[in-house]
Parts: structure tokens; sequence; C-alpha cells
């Protein structure tokens, strides 16, 4: 003991009641030290779990009435201890720890302490008390006290089904308080979709929570504002949506076009922000899940209002101006993002009456909101040869081709991609990548066609890298695939076979002599045999060679029985 003055510590008494004299604090101390060992996983043994649980659960009511302490330290000592709980329930399996259930009746009564605590008191009432207080003579520390544990509280509620609208409300009141507190934040975000009860929410408790979050998606935080944007998808996603659509046919055009706002505000506010700043980012995550959200807004959006067509068509402009040329992380999101946003828009604006011809046509603002996105794709194409070109490329022509002219965007793209491909350029193998993925486009065929047949015949080709040689091996097959349709494979291979022979890349010529003779053979024969017999003699050294080789033997496995004796083709 410290004090020998201190008075004896009262024997270990068999009733669940503990008096604790003096040592409030310690115990408080012991409950912030349980949940801390066990939520971090330093005591993992289920039994010895269990036994630091039952020294939480030792005050039956979590009122500590034995206590002589006053009652703003009774208050913290409760939610304290409830709090603790609830952090080790949010980590333990339900198999490791067993929670009486008068423990989730206590954390509920906590939770509505904390309601009555930020609520304003009735009128005239000046002093007023709850489940775990009696006075509010300390209003500000009780506060204190309840918005240090209320999000967990909150967060181990909502995984338990418990009475959603009160969690809703506490979690309103939470986010309006304008804490500091950035991992309470969280947490309560991360549960919020657990608190939405789709069966009872009103449209004015709906705009309620999306204005909060609209707030939140604004926070400092990357990590709050990745979170509020998660929320947000709760409520445009799934039972979200449904909800809004069914609501919207119930209200009167007003509170319905308020809503709308709302929601489309709240799904684009961060792109919108991130881009008219010009930041430069830290973190992708912010920006991944805002593109996340505005493809949600604009898939519930749009069947309620196509209006709103050419708001999202700007932003995801703006998001592949700012963002496009020097963001790697960007392609497999925003690809995703502006296929979705091109599909609802267009299918919006088409949706209406198709014999009435005024009805189908396209409002102003819809093309040139549309034109310009087609711009920018065209600019990131052509002047940056990004990796996801060709898919945003392909993206529109699938969507915004049905009803825009692109002859002229895919001439100038292909043209541009053509002139790239050469043995100096450092932008040959990615032109030739992103061209292939357009080969159903048949501009674009025509001119790579060119391009490759130019590339094999300039003087300097024994410099191609392997890489391009590679692309060129690709490219073959969808040229010839092409071709063999139109009937015009022999005379095509007329030209390029004995271009081939002149690469650097002996492993590379001979897989695709092989292949083009495997895949294409009745061209491919009747090609040889138009030739001289120097070239068959020529092309029959390089497919032996390419045959012991071992890799273009393992390739060529299937057509070990092939002929090598050209002096029978023609």
């Amino acid at each position: 003991r410290a004090f020998a003055s201190d008075p004896a510590s009262p024997p270990f008494a068999s009733s669940s009641t503990v008096v604790l004299g003096g040592y409030e604090p310690l115990q408080l101390e012991g409950a912030v030290t349980i949940a801390h060992v066990i939520a971090n996983k330093i005591i993992t043994d289920k039994v010895a779990v269990n036994r630091l649980v039952k020294l939480l659960l030792r005050e039956p009511d979590f009122s500590y009435d034995a206590s002589m302490c006053d009652d703003t330290l009774r208050f913290r000592l409760a939610l304290t201890t409830l709090g603790s709980l609830a952090r080790v329930a949010l980590v333990a399996t339900t198999d490791a720890i067993v929670l009486p259930r008068h423990v989730l009746t206590a954390w509920t009564d906590a939770v509505r302490d904390f309601c009555l605590l930020l609520v304003p008191p009735p009128a005239g009432a000046t002093n007023y008390g709850g489940k775990f207080f009696t006075s509010t003579r300390d209003l500000d520390v009780l506060k204190a006290v309840a918005m240090a544990q209320t999000p967990v509280l909150l967060a181990a509620l909502a995984q338990r089904s418990a009475d959603r609208t009160t969690l809703l409300t506490a979690a309103l009141l939470y986010f309006s308080a304008r804490t500091t507190d950035v991992l309470g934040v969280l947490t309560v975000l991360e549960a919020l979709p657990s608190m939405l009860d789709w069966t009872s929410i009103t449209p004015d408790t709906y705009g309620n929570v999306l204005h909060t979050l609209l707030v939140l998606a604004s926070h400092p935080d990357d990590r709050v504002q990745a979170a509020a944007l998660r929320a947000i998808q709760a409520l445009s996603t799934k039972d979200g949506a449904t909800y809004i659509q069914a609501a919207m046919a119930s209200v009167d055009s007003m509170a319905r076009q308020t809503t709308l706002q709302q929601l489309h505000l709240a799904t684009t506010v961060v792109l919108r922000s991130t881009t008219a700043r010009h930041v430069k980012l830290a973190s992708s995550s912010v920006v991944v899940e805002g593109m996340r959200t505005a493809a949600a807004g604009a898939a519930v959006l749009l069947p309620l209002d196509p209006s709103f067509g050419p708001a999202f068509t700007l932003v995801a402009n703006d998001v592949l101006r700012h963002f496009g040329p020097t963001c790697d992380w960007l392609e497999p999101t925003a690809v995703l993002y502006v296929d979705a946003t091109l599909r609802c828009v267009v299918a919006a604006s088409t949706s209406v009456d198709l014999h009435a011809v005024e009805a189908a046509q396209l409002s102003p603002a819809l093309a040139t909101s549309l034109r310009v996105l087609v711009d920018t794709i065209e600019w990131l194409a052509t002047g940056h040869v990004v990796p996801f070109a060709a898919k945003l490329v392909s993206s529109v022509t699938t969507h915004v081709g049905t009803i825009v002219d692109l002859s002229d965007f895919h001439d100038r793209i292909a043209t541009t991609w053509m002139h790239q491909v050469s043995t100096t350029s450092t932008d040959a193998v990615a032109a030739l990548a992103c061209s292939r993925a357009l080969a159903g486009i048949p501009v674009v065929s025509q001119r790579m066609g060119m391009a490759v047949v130019r590339l094999l015949h300039e003087d300097d080709v024994q410099l191609i890298s392997k890489d391009v040689c590679d692309e060129v091996e690709a490219w073959m097959t969808v040229l010839m695939t092409g071709m063999e349709v139109h009937g015009a494979g022999e005379g095509w291979l007329q030209v390029v076979l004995p271009l081939l022979l002149r690469l650097s890349q002996p492993t590379t010529t001979g897989r695709m002599l092989i292949s083009i003779a495997t895949m294409f053979s009745g061209s491919f024969k009747a090609a040889v045999g138009r030739m001289g017999e120097d070239m068959r003699s020529a092309l029959q050294t390089a497919l032996r060679q390419a045959l012991v080789d071992k890799t273009a033997a393992a390739a060529a496995a299937p057509t070990t029985s092939m002929s090598l004796d050209f002096s029978r083709y023609g």
C-alpha cells in the first residue's frame, strides 16, 4: 500500500456487487487496459480472455451505486467499462466470449444517455438525469465522456441489429458535434450502413444522412473522406438505390428535385473539388472511392432525371484531364467509371420514345459534354498514349458511337498511332499495344497494317527491339484473321513473309512463321507457291531453325507433322 494511513482493502465478497472505495481511477485504467490487450491480440488464450471479460462484468447493471465517488466519475466509470466491453466484442469472435443480454441493454441505455446529453433539454429544465447520470451540473464533462465512448458502442450495437433508429439518431448527433476524434468518426462511419433500416427510414431522414455524409466527404483527413464516400455508396446502390427510386415517386416535385440535387452533389463532390483545386494527391484511395461513388450516383440518378447527364459527363472529363496523363493507378477504376458513366448517360438520354424524332435527339448540353469528353479521350490517346487509352476509346465507341458520328475521331487516333510506329520511336510498343484492342474498327486495322508493313520495310529494321517484335507478331495474327475473312490473306502474306526474314529476332520470326503456317495454312501455301526459289529456300530454312529451337518447338507441338518441303507448294 502506498500510504499506511489508507484503510485496509475489504475482503473479496461473493456478491457480484463490488465496493470500490477510493479506487475508481484504478478501475478505469483496468477497464481500458483489458480492452487494449484483447483488442490488440496481446492475450489470445480463450480462457484468459473470458477471465478478463468477467472482471468487466462484476458490476451487474454498470451503475456503480455502491461507489462513494461523485456522479460524474460514476458516469465515466460506467461508460468506460461499457466501451471496453464493446471494443472487445468488436474484435472477438462470437464463440470466444459470451456476453450476457443485459450488456446489450446497458449499451443501448448508454447511447440514449449520449443523445440526452447532446439534445437541448426541455424548456425550463436546468438539471436532469439519465440512466447513468443523475445531474447535468458538469454537462461539458459528461458530454466529453459520452463522445469518447459512443463510437465503439454504436459499432458494437450495429453488429447486433439493435434499435437501428436510435443508433442512426445517435450517429447523426455524433457527427453534428464536429468532433476532432478522427478514429471515432471512422468507427461510426464504417458502422453507419448497418444502422440504415430501409423499411422505416423517411425521405427527411435520408436527406439528413446524405447531407451529413456530404459534409464529411470534405473532411481534411483522407481516411474520413474515403469512409464517407463508401457510406454514400451504401445510400445510392442496392437497397439504397431501390429506396430512393421508390421514395421519389411519393414526394412532391420540389422535395424530389432537392433530394436529387443533393444526391448528385454528394456523389461527385470529391471529384469536383479535387480537380477544381488541381491538388497533387499523396494517396489515390480518395479519388478511387470518388470514382466509384460518382458511377453509383449516375446509375441511380439518371433513370430518375436524365438532365443530370451533362454534369456527370463533365465530371468524368475533368478526372481524365487532371489525372489521366500521369497517374498509373487510375487505369482499372477509371475505365470502369467512364464506361459506367457513358452507359448510364446514353441509356437515360435514349430512353424516351424513339418514334418521336424530336424527343430522341440529344439535348445541346449533353451533345456538348459528350464532345468534350470525346476530345479529352482523343487527347489522351494521341498525345500521351496512356495504357488505358484504347479501353477508353472502346467505351466511347460502344456507347456513344450509336448516337454520335465518331469516324473522324477514329481516323485521327489511328493516324497518330500509325506515325508513332517506327524503329526510332519510344512509343511504338504502346501504340501497337493500344491499337490492337481496337482492331475491330476498320480504319484502325487499315492504318496499323500500313504501319507494320512500313516498319518492316525500314532500312534499320535490324534495330527493332524484342518488345516491338512481339507486338508485330500479335498484330500479324489480328491482321491475318481479318484478311482471311475478306479472302485477302494470300496477297497479304506475299508482301509480309519476305519482310519478316529481315527481323533481327530469329526466335520471334520463327514463332510468327510457324503460327501463320499453322493457322492460315491455305493462304500460306498459296503465297509460298507464288514466290521464287530463293525466297522459298530462305523461308524453309527459317522454319526448320524455328522447329529446332526448343522454345519454338514447344509452341509448335501440334504442328510436328507439317511438311517443310516447299518445293511441292504452288
